[in-house]
């Protein structure tokens, strides 16, 4: 389950910055574990993947 946040993460923050790497998710996501903070993610309907805690939907 951790990929699936690590991938929906570097998904959004790729959309916006295309030298965004997937190390730089993976270490999001662990300080977002121990911090216990939001983190938005871009997450397909398609992919079967559901988070545990969703503090807001957005479009687009």
């Amino acid at each position: 389950m951790y990929i699936d946040y690590v991938t929906a993460l570097w998904r959004y923050k790729r959309a916006q910055d295309k030298s965004f790497f997937w190390d730089e998710a993976e270490e999001i996501c662990k300080d977002a574990r121990e911090s216990q903070e939001p983190q938005p993610l871009r997450i397909y309907f398609d992919s079967g993947f559901k988070p545990q805690f969703v503090t807001k939907y957005l479009e687009g």
